[in-house]
């Protein structure tokens, strides 16, 4: 599976085309993922690999509903990528900007859908059950990557808009004593709170 990846990536980053080879792979891995995520959760080079399909414009366009010029039988794997992503971060929630990668799924209104399990995911798991600690750091990586070029402003403002604003408005609305102790907390390596932070960077 690493070398099927491997081999094909810099082709489909460069031209127009999806290898059947490619959505064949991504399929296997979704059945073995599903099968045992134990497993998938320790993938971690598939895992580098299958993101940076994710990242290719060619990929991540190949489900709009305009794309007549792809192969039909590659139609739900922008999908499927999706899912493996997301069962790998479920073991792995301290990796932030993994999570922040995945919200480029909502950076286009002519995707045949917005995937429901992700949706959820963010509205049940993340902002209703992930600790206040998850999103105090969440909000730490979203200021140091300010200007990291490698993620574009939309993929930013896309984590701001479904990860960290609603996260924050439901701790105000069901936790609002401890994310207050929290957020204004001075910081003892600067003299700040995280807020000041946001406020002087963003």
């Amino acid at each position: 599976f690493r070398q099927i990846l491997s081999d094909h990536i810099v082709f489909i980053e460069t031209t127009q085309n999806i290898p059947s080879i490619i959505c064949i792979t991504i399929r296997s891995l979704s059945i073995l993922a599903r099968t045992d995520q134990l497993w998938w959760s320790r993938q971690h080079e598939l895992v580098s690999l299958l993101l940076r399909l994710w990242r290719s414009n060619t990929f991540q366009q190949h489900s709009f509903l305009s794309s007549e010029h792809f192969d039909s039988f590659c139609t739900k794997e922008l999908n499927n990528v999706l899912n493996l992503c997301l069962i790998y971060y479920q073991y792995q929630p301290e990796r932030i900007r993994l999570l922040l990668e995945l919200t480029r799924i909502y950076t286009c209104i002519e995707k045949l859908f917005y995937p429901k399990k992700f949706f959820h995911f963010i509205q049940d798991i993340i902002i209703k059950t992930y600790s206040l600690k998850w999103k105090r750091d969440a909000l730490l990586s979203f200021i140091s990557l300010r200007n990291d070029e490698s993620y574009t402003l939309e993929c930013k403002s896309l984590f701001f808009e479904y990860i960290l604003l609603p996260s924050f408005t439901y701790e105000f609305e069901n936790n609002k004593i401890q994310i207050n102790n929290e957020l204004f907390q001075i910081n003892s390596n600067s003299d700040e709170t995280i807020i000041d932070l946001f406020i002087r960077t963003m």
